[in-house]
Protein backbone atom coordinates (compact mmCIF):
# COMPACT_ATOMS: atom_id res chain seq x y z
CA UNK A 1 0.00 0.00 0.00
CA UNK A 2 2.85 2.38 0.81
CA UNK A 3 4.36 1.64 -2.64
CA UNK A 4 1.13 2.77 -4.34
CA UNK A 5 1.04 5.88 -2.17
CA UNK A 6 4.68 6.66 -3.03
CA UNK A 7 3.94 6.28 -6.74
CA UNK A 8 1.07 8.76 -6.45
CA UNK A 9 3.31 11.22 -4.60
CA UNK A 10 6.06 10.99 -7.23
CA UNK A 11 3.92 11.15 -10.37
CA UNK A 12 1.43 13.63 -8.92
CA UNK A 13 4.28 16.06 -8.32
CA UNK A 14 5.13 16.17 -12.03
CA UNK A 15 1.68 15.83 -13.61
CA UNK A 16 -1.27 17.98 -12.56
CA UNK A 17 -4.99 17.49 -13.30
CA UNK A 18 -5.18 20.74 -15.29
CA UNK A 19 -1.74 20.94 -16.84
CA UNK A 20 -1.53 23.46 -19.72
CA UNK A 21 -0.85 21.99 -23.13
CA UNK A 22 2.84 22.48 -23.84
CA UNK A 23 5.10 21.18 -26.56
CA UNK A 24 8.34 19.32 -25.94
CA UNK A 25 9.60 15.79 -25.55
CA UNK A 26 6.49 15.03 -23.51
CA UNK A 27 3.69 16.47 -25.62
CA UNK A 28 0.20 17.60 -24.52
CA UNK A 29 -1.35 14.21 -25.30
CA UNK A 30 1.24 12.40 -23.16
CA UNK A 31 0.83 14.83 -20.27
CA UNK A 32 -2.92 14.37 -20.37
CA UNK A 33 -2.54 10.59 -20.29
CA UNK A 34 -0.09 10.89 -17.38
CA UNK A 35 -2.60 12.98 -15.39
CA UNK A 36 -5.29 10.39 -16.09
CA UNK A 37 -2.92 7.70 -14.80
CA UNK A 38 -2.33 9.65 -11.56
CA UNK A 39 -6.08 9.99 -11.09
CA UNK A 40 -6.48 6.23 -11.67
CA UNK A 41 -3.86 5.49 -9.01
CA UNK A 42 -5.71 7.68 -6.50
CA UNK A 43 -8.98 5.92 -7.31
CA UNK A 44 -7.28 2.55 -6.97
CA UNK A 45 -6.04 3.47 -3.50
CA UNK A 46 -9.55 4.64 -2.63
CA UNK A 47 -11.01 1.26 -3.55
CA UNK A 48 -8.85 -0.45 -0.92
CA UNK A 49 -11.24 -0.36 2.04
CA UNK A 50 -8.59 -0.81 4.71
CA UNK A 51 -7.25 1.25 7.59
CA UNK A 52 -3.85 1.38 5.91
CA UNK A 53 -5.30 2.75 2.66
CA UNK A 54 -7.25 5.43 4.53
CA UNK A 55 -4.11 6.41 6.45
CA UNK A 56 -2.15 6.74 3.17
CA UNK A 57 -4.84 8.95 1.61
CA UNK A 58 -4.87 11.20 4.68
CA UNK A 59 -1.07 11.54 4.43
CA UNK A 60 -1.25 12.34 0.70
CA UNK A 61 -3.68 15.18 1.43
CA UNK A 62 -0.94 16.90 3.40
CA UNK A 63 1.89 16.53 0.87
CA UNK A 64 2.71 20.11 -0.26
CA UNK A 65 3.78 18.96 -3.73
CA UNK A 66 0.35 17.39 -4.30
CA UNK A 67 -1.66 20.55 -3.66
CA UNK A 68 -3.09 20.37 -7.21
CA UNK A 69 -4.53 16.92 -6.40
CA UNK A 70 -5.76 17.77 -2.90
CA UNK A 71 -9.40 18.16 -3.94
CA UNK A 72 -9.39 14.85 -5.84
CA UNK A 73 -7.75 13.03 -2.92
CA UNK A 74 -10.24 14.55 -0.44
CA UNK A 75 -13.21 13.39 -2.54
CA UNK A 76 -11.82 9.87 -2.85
CA UNK A 77 -11.08 9.78 0.89
CA UNK A 78 -14.61 10.90 1.74
CA UNK A 79 -16.11 8.20 -0.48
CA UNK A 80 -13.76 5.55 0.93
CA UNK A 81 -14.60 6.56 4.50
CA UNK A 82 -18.32 6.32 3.75
CA UNK A 83 -17.93 2.83 2.26
CA UNK A 84 -15.83 1.63 5.19
CA UNK A 85 -18.41 2.98 7.61
CA UNK A 86 -21.19 1.17 5.76
CA UNK A 87 -19.23 -2.10 5.80
CA UNK A 88 -18.48 -1.77 9.51
CA UNK A 89 -22.05 -0.82 10.40
CA UNK A 90 -23.94 -3.64 12.06
CA UNK A 91 -27.70 -3.39 11.84
CA UNK A 92 -29.15 -3.88 15.30
CA UNK A 93 -31.70 -6.55 16.09
CA UNK A 94 -35.28 -5.62 17.00
CA UNK A 95 -34.46 -6.14 20.68
CA UNK A 96 -31.40 -3.90 20.40
CA UNK A 97 -33.45 -1.17 18.71
CA UNK A 98 -36.07 -1.27 21.46
CA UNK A 99 -33.38 -1.24 24.14
CA UNK A 100 -31.66 1.77 22.55
CA UNK A 101 -34.94 3.65 22.16
CA UNK A 102 -35.55 3.10 25.87
CA UNK A 103 -32.16 4.62 26.73
CA UNK A 104 -30.64 1.16 26.81
CA UNK A 105 -27.28 -0.14 25.62
CA UNK A 106 -26.04 1.29 22.31
CA UNK A 107 -26.23 -1.23 19.48
CA UNK A 108 -23.40 0.20 17.35
CA UNK A 109 -20.79 2.98 17.24
CA UNK A 110 -23.35 5.46 15.89
CA UNK A 111 -25.60 4.84 18.90
CA UNK A 112 -22.63 5.15 21.25
CA UNK A 113 -21.70 8.55 19.82
CA UNK A 114 -25.31 9.75 20.00
CA UNK A 115 -25.59 8.57 23.62
CA UNK A 116 -22.36 10.24 24.78
CA UNK A 117 -23.18 13.40 22.80
CA UNK A 118 -26.60 13.64 24.44
CA UNK A 119 -25.07 13.44 27.92
CA UNK A 120 -22.34 15.94 27.03
CA UNK A 121 -24.97 18.43 25.86
CA UNK A 122 -26.86 17.94 29.13
CA UNK A 123 -23.62 18.37 31.06
CA UNK A 124 -22.86 21.52 29.07
CA UNK A 125 -26.21 23.02 30.09
CA UNK A 126 -25.53 22.19 33.75
CA UNK A 127 -22.00 23.61 33.75
CA UNK A 128 -23.02 26.78 31.92
CA UNK A 129 -26.32 27.57 33.61
CA UNK A 130 -26.81 25.22 36.56
CA UNK A 131 -27.43 26.52 40.10
CA UNK A 132 -24.06 25.20 41.38
CA UNK A 133 -21.90 27.26 38.96
CA UNK A 134 -20.35 24.09 37.60
CA UNK A 135 -18.16 26.08 35.20
CA UNK A 136 -16.03 27.15 38.17
CA UNK A 137 -14.74 23.58 38.46
CA UNK A 138 -12.64 24.33 35.37
CA UNK A 139 -10.91 27.27 37.12
CA UNK A 140 -8.36 27.72 39.86
CA UNK A 141 -9.89 29.94 42.55
CA UNK A 142 -8.57 32.23 45.26
CA UNK A 143 -9.42 32.00 48.95
CA UNK A 144 -12.69 33.82 48.27
CA UNK A 145 -13.69 31.17 45.66
CA UNK A 146 -13.20 33.69 42.86
CA UNK A 147 -11.91 32.19 39.58
CA UNK A 148 -8.37 33.24 38.75
CA UNK A 149 -6.83 31.11 36.00
CA UNK A 150 -8.08 28.12 33.99
CA UNK A 151 -7.08 24.73 35.31
CA UNK A 152 -4.57 22.72 33.25
CA UNK A 153 -6.12 20.67 30.47
CA UNK A 154 -5.30 17.41 32.25
CA UNK A 155 -7.22 18.55 35.34
CA UNK A 156 -10.23 19.48 33.21
CA UNK A 157 -10.00 16.16 31.43
CA UNK A 158 -9.95 14.23 34.71
CA UNK A 159 -13.05 16.06 35.99
CA UNK A 160 -15.25 15.36 32.97
CA UNK A 161 -15.26 11.54 33.30
CA UNK A 162 -16.45 11.99 36.88
CA UNK A 163 -19.51 13.77 35.46
CA UNK A 164 -20.03 11.26 32.65
CA UNK A 165 -19.65 7.96 34.54
CA UNK A 166 -22.90 8.16 36.56
CA UNK A 167 -24.80 8.88 33.33
CA UNK A 168 -23.18 6.14 31.25
CA UNK A 169 -22.62 3.26 33.67
CA UNK A 170 -26.34 2.38 33.97
CA UNK A 171 -26.28 1.31 30.29
CA UNK A 172 -22.90 -0.43 30.55
CA UNK A 173 -20.67 2.30 29.09
CA UNK A 174 -17.44 3.22 30.87
CA UNK A 175 -15.57 6.52 30.47
CA UNK A 176 -11.80 6.30 30.91
CA UNK A 177 -9.32 9.20 30.96
CA UNK A 178 -6.30 8.82 28.69
CA UNK A 179 -7.78 6.03 26.58
CA UNK A 180 -5.10 4.03 24.74
CA UNK A 181 -5.01 3.81 20.94
CA UNK A 182 -2.56 2.54 18.30
CA UNK A 183 1.08 3.69 18.29
CA UNK A 184 0.87 4.42 22.02
CA UNK A 185 -1.42 7.42 21.42
CA UNK A 186 -3.98 8.44 24.02
CA UNK A 187 -7.30 10.23 23.68
CA UNK A 188 -8.34 12.45 26.58
CA UNK A 189 -11.44 10.32 27.23
CA UNK A 190 -12.42 6.94 25.81
CA UNK A 191 -16.03 5.77 26.15
CA UNK A 192 -16.18 1.96 25.93
CA UNK A 193 -18.83 -0.73 25.70
CA UNK A 194 -18.05 -4.20 24.40
CA UNK A 195 -16.03 -4.04 21.17
CA UNK A 196 -17.07 -0.41 20.54
CA UNK A 197 -15.37 2.75 21.73
CA UNK A 198 -15.59 6.51 21.21
CA UNK A 199 -12.59 8.87 21.53
CA UNK A 200 -13.11 12.34 22.99
CA UNK A 201 -10.36 14.91 22.49
CA UNK A 202 -10.40 17.98 24.80
CA UNK A 203 -8.76 21.34 24.22
CA UNK A 204 -8.92 24.74 25.92
CA UNK A 205 -9.97 27.34 23.36
CA UNK A 206 -6.54 29.00 23.29
CA UNK A 207 -4.52 25.80 22.72
CA UNK A 208 -2.00 26.14 19.88
CA UNK A 209 -3.45 23.04 18.15
CA UNK A 210 -7.08 24.14 18.45
CA UNK A 211 -7.69 24.24 14.69
CA UNK A 212 -5.72 21.14 13.69
CA UNK A 213 -6.61 18.70 16.49
CA UNK A 214 -9.94 17.45 15.01
CA UNK A 215 -8.13 16.14 11.96
CA UNK A 216 -4.53 15.56 13.08
CA UNK A 217 -5.37 13.93 16.42
CA UNK A 218 -8.98 12.83 16.60
CA UNK A 219 -9.49 11.63 13.02
CA UNK A 220 -5.96 10.47 12.13
CA UNK A 221 -4.85 8.89 15.40
CA UNK A 222 -7.95 7.77 17.32
CA UNK A 223 -10.98 7.44 15.05
CA UNK A 224 -9.10 5.06 12.76
CA UNK A 225 -9.49 2.38 15.45
CA UNK A 226 -11.93 -0.26 14.10
CA UNK A 227 -14.05 -0.05 17.25
CA UNK A 228 -14.88 3.61 16.60
CA UNK A 229 -16.29 3.17 13.07
CA UNK A 230 -14.53 6.47 12.35
CA UNK A 231 -16.46 8.40 14.99
CA UNK A 232 -15.30 10.80 17.70
CA UNK A 233 -16.12 13.97 19.64
CA UNK A 234 -14.00 17.13 19.82
CA UNK A 235 -14.74 18.98 23.05
CA UNK A 236 -13.49 22.55 23.51
CA UNK A 237 -13.59 24.51 26.77
CA UNK A 238 -14.17 28.24 26.23
CA UNK A 239 -12.67 30.47 28.94
CA UNK A 240 -13.47 33.84 27.37
CA UNK A 241 -11.72 35.69 24.60
CA UNK A 242 -10.76 38.82 26.57
CA UNK A 243 -7.58 37.44 28.13
CA UNK A 244 -7.13 34.09 26.43
CA UNK A 245 -7.05 34.70 22.70
CA UNK A 246 -8.12 32.16 20.11
CA UNK A 247 -5.15 31.16 17.92
CA UNK A 248 -5.14 32.66 14.45
CA UNK A 249 -7.54 30.61 12.33
CA UNK A 250 -6.71 29.21 8.89
CA UNK A 251 -7.34 31.28 5.77
CA UNK A 252 -11.02 31.79 5.05
CA UNK A 253 -12.09 31.50 8.71
CA UNK A 254 -12.89 34.63 10.72
CA UNK A 255 -11.57 34.93 14.27
CA UNK A 256 -14.52 33.79 16.43
CA UNK A 257 -15.42 36.28 19.21
CA UNK A 258 -17.73 33.87 21.13
CA UNK A 259 -18.04 30.18 21.86
CA UNK A 260 -21.01 29.95 19.47
CA UNK A 261 -18.94 31.23 16.56
CA UNK A 262 -16.02 29.00 17.56
CA UNK A 263 -18.19 25.89 17.42
CA UNK A 264 -19.48 26.90 13.98
CA UNK A 265 -15.96 27.69 12.70
CA UNK A 266 -14.59 24.34 13.89
CA UNK A 267 -17.44 22.53 12.14
CA UNK A 268 -16.56 24.33 8.90
CA UNK A 269 -12.95 23.19 9.29
CA UNK A 270 -13.83 19.49 9.26
CA UNK A 271 -12.68 17.66 6.11
CA UNK A 272 -15.46 16.07 4.00
CA UNK A 273 -14.54 12.62 5.32
CA UNK A 274 -15.27 13.72 8.91
CA UNK A 275 -18.38 15.90 8.59
CA UNK A 276 -20.78 13.09 9.49
CA UNK A 277 -18.56 11.27 11.97
CA UNK A 278 -16.74 13.89 14.07
CA UNK A 279 -18.88 16.03 16.36
CA UNK A 280 -17.83 19.42 17.72
CA UNK A 281 -19.02 20.58 21.17
CA UNK A 282 -17.88 23.84 22.81
CA UNK A 283 -18.66 24.41 26.50
CA UNK A 284 -18.80 28.01 27.80
CA UNK A 285 -16.66 28.17 30.96
CA UNK A 286 -16.00 31.92 30.79
CA UNK A 287 -16.12 33.98 33.99
CA UNK A 288 -19.57 35.29 34.88
CA UNK A 289 -20.45 38.60 36.42
CA UNK A 290 -21.56 38.28 40.02
CA UNK A 291 -25.08 36.85 39.95
CA UNK A 292 -25.01 36.36 36.18
CA UNK A 293 -25.88 33.16 34.37
CA UNK A 294 -23.76 32.33 31.36
CA UNK A 295 -21.27 34.47 29.51
CA UNK A 296 -22.34 37.62 27.68
CA UNK A 297 -22.82 35.65 24.46
CA UNK A 298 -24.93 33.00 26.19
CA UNK A 299 -27.15 35.61 27.87
CA UNK A 300 -27.54 37.50 24.58
CA UNK A 301 -28.71 34.34 22.80
CA UNK A 302 -31.29 33.66 25.52
CA UNK A 303 -32.70 37.18 25.16
CA UNK A 304 -33.01 36.65 21.40
CA UNK A 305 -34.98 33.46 22.00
Amino acid sequence: MSALSSLIAITGHYFHPNDPEVSGWLGPHSRREAAISVRSLILRLGKELTTEATSELVKLQDVPLLVAWRSSIANVLADQTRQRRELAFKYPSVDQVLETLNRGRPANATDLQALVSSHLHSLRAELQDGPTDGWKAMWNVDRYARPTTPRPENDCRDRLPDHLRPRLLPVGVTAEPEGHYAEDKRADIKAIIGHMNLPIEIKRHYHADLWTAPREQLQKLYARDPGTAGRGIYLVLWFGNATFRVPTPPDGIDLPPTHFELESALQKMLPPSAVESIEIIVIDCAKRKQGGKGSKATRRLKRQR
